[in-house]
């Protein structure tokens, strides 16, 4: 069996805020394989990444299939994150709205530019 590998990663802090949760850092990270993100920590936790969004893209679509076919579908998201559920609700039919809400003001600027 080979050895698992993983990836050397560096970081760099992009911005960071208070927030009534703890301290919201965004850190850009590369790794030595060449791939770059984004990160987003919370009081120092690990909150989400930009690799491995698979639960947030599907998090979209389950409330979505709830709702069954039809147009002018509104949708609200609670914190933008690394954008992964904004950018699966605005690629779904019938979506004529997003809205965004985010905790603190500094976060909705610092937030990485995946979509704008």
């Amino acid at each position: 069996m080979r050895p698992l590998r993983t990836a050397h990663l560096t970081y760099d802090v992009v911005d960071k805020a208070a927030s009534p949760l703890g301290e919201v850092m965004l850190r850009r990270y590369t790794a030595d394989t060449g791939e770059t993100g984004y990160e987003i920590r919370l009081g120092g936790n690990f909150l989400m990444a930009t690799h491995g969004d698979s639960s947030e893209r599907a998090m979209a679509r389950l409330a979505h299939d709830m709702l069954g076919a039809r147009d002018g579908v509104r949708v609200l998201i609670g914190g933008l994150g690394v954008s992964s559920t904004l950018r699966e609700a605005l690629e779904l039919p019938g979506v004529t709205d997003v809205r965004v809400v985010e905790i603190c003001e500094k976060s909705r600027r610092m937030e990485p530019p995946v979509v704008r």
